[in-house]
């Protein structure tokens, strides 16, 4: 089976499970566009129901909201087979790792990509390949600052990578002591291959058992 057809088969079966809700609650098109607060039309509805038109997440939800007792999983069919396959499976350990703002990105990508999927499908405009390659450098670049982070945590857990100024293993990048609050800047490969602990604050105590002198006692006799 192609892509093209299992993409078909699937809006039809889509389309039969909302003629068959709308059939239960013994509504006409029209009463169900009624229903919807004028937000979808009749002939919208028909076209789902037909395998026309694939059905968006946000229609599900508001024909869901509508009928009652049904879901907008149910709808788009999406409850048959909850099991992932590889690629989802590795997508989803990529979302894991992410921090919340990578989380997000990664859902907005996500969102994108089906608008421009359903926005094919329907003669519509494509989004941009640039702005789909922006949007994935910028997702990739989150999934390796936080890949990084945790290779410096199993070394060094008090250090925190500031991942806005990340841009790979070998530049300098900004760092937090949560000891102190200390920030200072270093490359992450060198921290990963330090002997001694990456924040010069806790250098300096470890050197003189917690009681030598400070940073900021240091930059005061300097002054």
């Amino acid at each position: 089976m192609t892509e093209h057809t299992a993409a078909n088969l699937l809006s039809r079966q889509i389309g039969d499970r909302l003629r068959a809700a709308r059939s239960g609650r013994s509504l006409s098109l029209a009463g169900l566009a009624r229903l919807t607060g004028g937000r979808l039309t009749k002939s919208r509805i028909s076209n789902y129901e037909q395998g026309i038109r694939r059905m968006p997440i946000e229609s599900a939800r508001i024909l869901a909201a509508a009928l009652g007792k049904v879901s907008a999983a149910h709808l788009l069919c999406v409850e048959d087979d909850l099991e992932p396959d590889d690629e989802g499976r590795a997508l989803m350990l990529r979302y894991q790792v992410l921090s919340h703002r990578g989380r997000t990105r990664l859902l907005q990508l996500a969102q994108l990509i089906a608008a421009e999927d359903s926005a094919l499908e329907h003669g519509g405009a494509q989004t941009s390949p640039e702005q789909i390659e922006a949007e994935y450098r910028e997702l990739r670049h989150l999934i390796e600052a936080r890949g990084i982070q945790r290779r410096i945590a199993a070394c060094w857990p008090s250090i925190r990578l500031r991942v806005d100024t990340w841009e790979s293993i070998g530049r300098p990048a900004e760092f937090e002591c949560s000891d102190h609050g200390m920030r200072f800047v270093r490359k992450p490969s060198d921290i990963l291959a330090a002997a001694d602990h990456p924040c010069p604050q806790c250098r300096i105590e470890q050197a003189g058992d917690g009681e030598g002198p400070t940073i900021t006692s240091i930059r005061m006799a300097g002054a």
